[in-house]
């Protein structure tokens, strides 16, 4: 009953009075503004697309990861061939945690390439089902007078 009074109340484009506020929402200090605009594009979008929407893209924490160890893998490559290290557990473990670097940096960097375009993919995808000569131009079939 309350929605159907508040959509009257939009089309019909008059001002409420405080009891016809409170019946439609219940709340007192309701104020209702409503800008016109000239057409609007609605576009369906699947639940998957929102959920990938939702999370976002991971792209800029792999790239922050990819570059730290990309920095560590150089500073210690460069520390291993300047500094003369006598112990041999120490070599190793220099050299243990530049290979690991190295792997780290080889593992980031592939993931934020694969996922660098995954949300404008999908944004593409969605934009997609509405033809672009269509978007900002309405028919009479696809037209709904709302006022």
């Amino acid at each position: 009953m309350a929605e159907r009074h508040l959509q009257e109340y939009l089309a019909e484009e008059k001002p409420m009075t405080d009891t016809e506020r409170e019946r439609s929402s219940g709340d007192k200090g309701l104020t209702i503004r409503r800008g016109r605009v000239d057409s609007l594009d609605i576009f369906e979008v699947t639940e998957s697309e929102l959920d990938t929407l939702e999370r976002g893209s991971p792209n800029s924490i792999y790239f922050n990861f990819c570059i730290f160890f990309a920095s560590a893998f150089v500073t210690l490559t460069i520390t291993m061939y300047t500094v003369d290290i006598k112990s041999a557990i120490k070599i190793s473990l220099f050299f243990s945690a530049d290979v690991i670097s190295l792997i780290a940096t080889a593992l980031f960097g592939i993931l934020w390439w694969q996922s660098k375009n995954e949300v404008k993919e999908v944004l593409g995808v969605i934009r997609g089902r509405v033809p672009r000569e269509e978007i900002g131009r309405t028919s009479t079939d696809d037209t709904v007078n709302v006022a």
